[in-house]
């Protein structure tokens, strides 16, 4: 059984949203305040973390930053459900690691359908699993392992949201490196394309963002004209 932590102050709101779950099948954790969520996170280890934004007692962006920053939580999905509905709330979460955004009031019917996304690219929880029988991913010197949210830049370890991990992948396996925006909004989101094309360009920046941190090429990805990207690797130019 798949187990879902709720994590919001508001009593309606998380008193609904567990009950809609449990009649789905799903195992339900709660909580009504952000740290003590954050602890029942790091003690249920649980399939998915669905969490508000607004809290009292800590920022909703402090928890993402939490759970991202935790061995045992850093795999774990995490969806953000809040009232907070400005564009730069929403990129703020997914550039700190969230891996969907819906603002309040939601549709249930595409909540559900966003949550089951959401396990269709879980995550292992488990971090010492060997991958000799995986098939490896590899650009310049970035490796993509199917089965891990965080890809190897140069020998070290980066973690990507699952979003970005899925956006990265599309162009290591693409012809040239390259995709439309389109087919990246539709392989990632699928037929919701609200707001994605902004939504878009943000995880853009934040891959690149990532991988240069480590990288000891130029990595970018970059516009080339009608409506299509490229990821581009060059050699960095030598220091004087």
């Amino acid at each position: 059984m798949r187990s879902i932590l709720i994590v919001d102050g508001d009593e309606y709101s998380r008193v609904y949203l567990r009950e809609m779950l449990k009649k789905e099948g799903y195992k339900v954790y709660y909580s009504d305040k952000g740290r003590e969520g954050l602890e029942k996170a790091r003690e249920k280890l649980p399939d998915l973390i669905i969490c508000e934004q607004v809290f009292i007692d800590i920022e909703g962006t402090e928890i993402i930053r939490e759970i991202r920053s935790n061995q045992n939580t850093m795999r774990i999905p995490f969806m953000v459900l809040s009232k907070k509905s400005d564009e730069i709330d929403k990129v703020l979460a997914l550039e700190l690691g969230a891996d969907d955004y819906v603002v309040k009031p939601y549709c249930d019917k595409e909540l559900l359908a966003r949550i089951k996304a959401q396990f269709r690219y879980e995550r292992k929880k488990d971090g010492n699993e060997t991958h000799t029988e995986e098939i490896l991913q590899k650009c310049g010197d970035i490796i993509l392992i199917p089965s891990e949210s965080e890809i190897l830049v140069n020998g070290d370890r980066i973690f990507l949201s699952s979003k970005e991990l899925k956006i990265l992948n599309i162009f290591i396996n693409s012809k040239n490196n390259s995709a439309r925006r389109s087919e990246i909004i539709q392989k990632v989101w699928g037929n919701n394309l609200e707001n994605q094309p902004q939504l878009l360009d943000a995880y853009l920046s934040n891959i690149q963002q990532k991988i240069n941190e480590k990288s000891i090429f130029e990595f970018s990805i970059e516009f080339c004209g009608k409506s299509e990207y490229r990821m581009v690797m060059k050699e960095k130019p030598a220091e004087i």
